[in-house]
C-alpha cells in the first residue's frame, strides 16, 4: 500500500508541514478543476518534494450546480465529464498518480463551496433505470479517455444521504447517490474503484442496524471489489448511523468513541490490501493531518 494525506486549499500548510516533518510522499489534493490555475503553486511545491499527487475532481456547473454522471440533464452530465477530462489532462501533464471523481446521483442538487450548502432542486430527478445507464455510460467513456492519456481514474464511493449545511447529521436529504450496486457494474465494465470505507458504510448502515452483520456485509462487498480497488480513503464514522459521514480520524483519540468501524476492524480491512503495491490509502480527517497520517502508518505496520 502506499500511504499518503489529503491536503487543499484551506489545509496546504499542514499538509506542507507533514510532508516535510513525517516524510508523506503521497496526497490527494482536492481540486476545483473550475479554478485549476489557483492550484499551480500547490502542484509545484508538492512536485518539488518528489510528492506523488493525487488529484480528486471537484468543480461546479454554472455557478451553482454539483457535477452528476447520472442526470438525464444533458448540459449538466456532459459538462460533468468535460470536467473529469479536463482533470485528467492536468493529471497527465504533471504525471499524477491518479484522478479521482463521484458518480453523481438521480437528483440534480445546487451546493455553494464558500458555505458548504447543498439541496436538492426540485423537478430534477431522473429515473433510476435511466440514471444507471447513463452513469455506466459516462464511466466507460471517461475509463477509456484516462486511459488514453495514461491516467488512472477511480470513482469513489459516496454516502447514501448528504447533508444540507456544512455537514450538519441532522438536516440531511436524500439525493439517491449511485448506489454500491452500480458502482459494482461499473467495475465489472472496467472502470477502477476508490473505497471511502465510511461512504461505503453509510450505504449499508441505513439498511442493517445489526453492526456486526452491516461489517460483514462491508468487508464482503470490499473483498468484492479489492481487485478492481486502486484507492482507499481511510475514515471511520460515528452515530448517527444516518446515511451521513462524520469524517472522524483513526487515532488512538478517535477509536475511544463508539466508531465505525472499530480499530481492529480497520485493521482487518486494510489487511485485504497488504501485498497490494498498486493502491493508495489517504485519510480525510476533519482535523490532526499529521496525527492520522501517523497512525494509519503505524496500522500499516500492524499489517
Amino acid at each position: 500500500m502506499i500511504l499518503g494525506i489529503k491536503t487543499g486549499p484551506k489545509n496546504f500548510a499542514e499538509g506542507q508541514a507533514v510532508v516535510t516533518d513525517a516524510g508523506a510522499r503521497m496526497a490527494e489534493v482536492w481540486f476545483d478543476v473550475t479554478k485549476a490555475f489557483e492550484y499551480n503553486d500547490m502542484l509545484e511545491w508538492l512536485t518539488k518534494y518528489n510528492v506523488a499527487i493525487g488529484l480528486h475532481h471537484w468543480g461546479i456547473v454554472d455557478k451553482n450546480i454539483k457535477p452528476n454522471l447520472a442526470t438525464q440533464d444533458e448540459h449538466v452530465r456532459n459538462e460533468t465529464i468535460s470536467q473529469i477530462k479536463q482533470t485528467i489532462d492536468i493529471g497527465a501533464s504533471i504525471g499524477c498518480a491518479y484522478v479521482n471523481a463521484h458518480p453523481g446521483a438521480e437528483a440534480l442538487e445546487t451546493i455553494d463551496f464558500a458555505n458548504w450548502k447543498q439541496e436538492m432542486m426540485p423537478g430534477k430527478d431522473t429515473p433510476r433505470e435511466i440514471s444507471q445507464k447513463l452513469f455506466l455510460d459516462a464511466a466507460r467513456e471517461l475509463e477509456d479517455y484516462a486511459k488514453s492519456k495514461n491516467v488512472l481514474l477511480t470513482i469513489e464511493s459516496i454516502t447514501a444521504r448528504e447533508s444540507r449545511i456544512n455537514h450538519d447529521r441532522f438536516d440531511i436529504y436524500d439525493s439517491r447517490n449511485i448506489s454500491l450496486e452500480n458502482l459494482e457494474l461499473a467495475a465489472k465494465q472496467g472502470a477502477w474503484f476508490a473505497n471511502d470505507i465510511s461512504h461505503t458504510a453509510t450505504r449499508i448502515l441505513v439498511e442493517e442496524k445489526d453492526a456486526n452483520i452491516a461489517w460483514q456485509r462491508v468487508m464482503d462487498f470490499s473483498a468484492r471489489m479489492a481487485p478492481r480497488t486502486r484507492l482507499i480513503h481511510m475514515n471511520v464514522i460515528t452515530p448517527p448511523y444516518n446515511g451521513t459521514d462524520s469524517h472522524d480520524g483513526i487515532t488512538d483519540a478517535d477509536f475511544t468513541q463508539d466508531t465505525f468501524p472499530n480499530k481492529q476492524q480497520v485493521v482487518e480491512f486494510l489487511r485485504l490490501f497488504k501485498n497490494r503495491g498498486d493502491v493508495f490509502v489517504v485519510n480525510e480527517p476533519k482535523g490532526d493531518v499529521l496525527g492520522n497520517f501517523t497512525a494509519l502508518q503505524a496500522l500499516a505496520r500492524e499489517l
